[in-house]
């Protein structure tokens, strides 16, 4: 039996539990003591083994052979994993149909591209005493270190925003993000003497169709860690990803409209996976339907008298399939009777128009882009589009604390707590508030023509302290004015 932290409190959990179903084999000790590495073994909050912490354990897990990527085509991610298998053909989703792409691309973008900082957290008035002060301050200049590696520029990956971009773009398609901790030690000086702490890096992508397994304690809301199976990455070495096990400390979760008990999430494309896959078949018909019509359909009629030999019929085939690609004036064919046909029937041009209006719509809703279709489909106006732009983009700042936000305060968290025992075993632990900076849209000239209405009635008067005031909150250079 041993002891093993989950939801902060010291649990006994004895080794039969680490088991998985019977087609598999248990967990073996390895594994679980990785496990007891990367958690307290007992009420001591100092028995976390922190240098684990400066290696990784799993891999990517997107699909490649001897270094060549083959995300797109790749056959394994349509039969990736997840519930009703829909993780990978997801992707597949959001990588092939246009109108997924921009669903995606617009709240990403905006996100992405919007100023970030770093905020104290409020001090809740229970802690509201100088040593709870003291560790908020020294918790706070931790994190500010965290956050200029984070959003040092130059780096390799993009750094806080190359984050941001896999935590929304697997979170929104394939229902969750999932990352690997790493980290390394730095001389800091917090509390006015230098001292070694472990900083994090940037998290390590653990893409979802390579998790073959959760591992959990009693329930989902209990996790243990993944089993990760990722035989398919094989490096130019000729080295497999394997089959590794991943302690849950040691990941980062980031599930979109997660419920208790199902760490796969939702994917943004579930609700329009019907409506999708009809209108990739509407578009498919409707091609084929006019490459009929205009290529039209190739008849031979050879001469039973003198049929074609093999190397006839090979050198005609090769002229009839170059016909598609390019005009092919002239064919000549060998003695005989022989008849070239070509079919077009006009009447195989289906007009699926008001079918791939309606999918597009029912998409629209789904994705929650509706508005863009306002005043292109013949209903409403492009004033009503703008307005109702505006509410779907409201509903991005969801996005933004949920995944954005919350991606980068869970990671503040863990090592807060793992490079501050002794304040996390007194429950201070102060994670700073990951923002965006709204954009503030000012009427000058309103504002102007009121305070010039309010000092000709005499309600105020003009000071230099008032002047020095407004010029600050107008964000305007300090100087003498004349009104």
């Amino acid at each position: 039996m041993v002891k093993i932290r989950f939801n902060d409190e010291p649990t006994e959990i004895y080794e039969d539990c680490f088991a998985l179903p019977a087609s598999e084999a248990p967990l073996p000790a390895s594994d679980l003591q990785r496990i007891l590495c990367y958690e307290p073994t007992s009420e001591d909050w100092d028995s976390a083994d922190l240098e684990a912490y400066t290696t990784q354990i799993g891999s990517m897990g997107i699909p490649f052979s001897f270094g060549r990527v083959k995300i797109e085509k790749n056959p394994a991610l349509v039969l990736a994993r997840g519930l009703g298998s829909d993780v990978g053909a997801m992707w597949e989703l959001a990588s092939s149909m246009g109108i997924a792409a921009q669903a995606l691309y617009d709240p990403i973008a905006s996100i992405c591209s919007s100023p970030w900082r770093l905020e104290a957290s409020p001090l809740p008035e229970v802690y509201d005493y100088e040593h709870a002060r003291r560790v908020r301050a020294k918790q706070y200049r931790y994190c500010q270190h965290v956050w200029a590696e984070w959003t040092r520029r130059g780096q390799d990956g993009l750094g806080l925003v190359g984050y941001f971009l896999d935590v929304l773009r697997f979170s929104l398609i394939c229902g969750f993000y999932l990352g690997e901790l790493t980290g390394h030690f730095r001389s800091l000086n917090l509390t006015g003497q230098a001292g070694r702490y472990l900083l994090p890096a940037i998290p390590k992508l653990r893409t979802p169709w390579s998790v073959d397994r959760w591992v959990y304690y009693r329930n989902p809301d209990n996790m243990i860690g993944v089993k990760q199976r990722a035989y398919q990455q094989i490096d130019s070495r000729g080295e497999t990803g394997g089959w590794d096990f991943i302690p849950w400390s040691k990941l980062v979760h980031v599930p979109f409209l997660p419920i208790s008990g199902n760490p796969d999430g939702t994917s943004l494309l579930r609700s329009s996976w019907a409506p999708l896959r009809m209108l990739q078949k509407y578009l498919q018909i409707g091609a084929l339907s006019a490459e009929v019509n205009g290529v039209g359909y190739i008849w031979v009629e050879q001469d039973p008298q003198n049929p074609l030999t093999e190397a006839d019929k090979q050198t005609l085939v090769t002229q009839l399939k170059n016909y598609q690609g390019s005009q092919i004036p002239y064919s000549i064919l060998p003695p005989g009777a022989h008849k070239i046909q070509w079919i077009t029937p006009g009447s195989t041009v289906a007009n699926f128009s008001s079918q791939i209006s309606d999918c597009e719509r029912q998409i629209s809703l789904g994705t929650n882009t509706a508005h863009k279709q306002i005043g292109l489909q013949n209903h409403g106006s492009f004033a009503a589009r703008k307005q109702a732009g505006a509410e779907a983009q409201a509903g991005w700042q969801f996005l933004a604390r949920t995944l954005a936000a919350h991606s980068v305060e869970v990671v503040l968290n863990k090592f807060l707590r793992l490079n501050f025992p002794g304040d996390s075993a007194q429950g201070l632990i102060f994670v700073p508030r990951v923002t965006d900076l709204a954009i503030e849209v000012r009427d000058q000239q309103s504002f102007s023509s009121t305070l010039q209405g309010l000092t000709s009635a005499g309600l105020i008067s003009p000071t230099p302290e008032i002047e020095s005031a407004l010029l600050a909150a107008l964000g305007l250079p300090q100087g003498s004015t004349t009104e």
